[in-house]
């Protein structure tokens, strides 16, 4: 029997709960698209481990990094954070820094 990801993030992230553990992610295009081609840009080293996705009213603080099992590289490792409050204090400070 196959077990489905949980997903916190039901309604921003909908694309995750339709995936199953051990599944291609790459087959889903919102996936490959929003997700896969970062993950690739990450491993190329062409991109920083950290980028950030808009849904609505919230900001998501996305990190990439690799995922060992002793010293095997296993897959990557995908952390998904609200980073609403921050994101919204650095916007004041930009702000409030313009008017001076």
């Amino acid at each position: 029997m196959e077990k489905k990801i949980q997903c916190l993030f039901y309604h921003d992230f909908y694309s995750l709960n339709e995936l199953w553990i051990d599944s291609n992610a790459a087959k889903n295009e919102t996936l490959n698209s929003e997700l896969i081609s970062k993950i690739i840009e990450f491993k190329a080293g062409n991109s920083k481990n950290i980028f950030y996705k808009e849904a609505g009213e919230k900001i998501y603080k996305i990190s990439i990094d690799y995922l060992y099992s002793g010293k095997c590289h296993q897959g990557y490792l995908i952390y998904i954070e609200d980073d609403t409050q921050n994101q919204k204090y650095i916007s004041f400070l930009n702000k409030f820094s313009d008017r001076l």
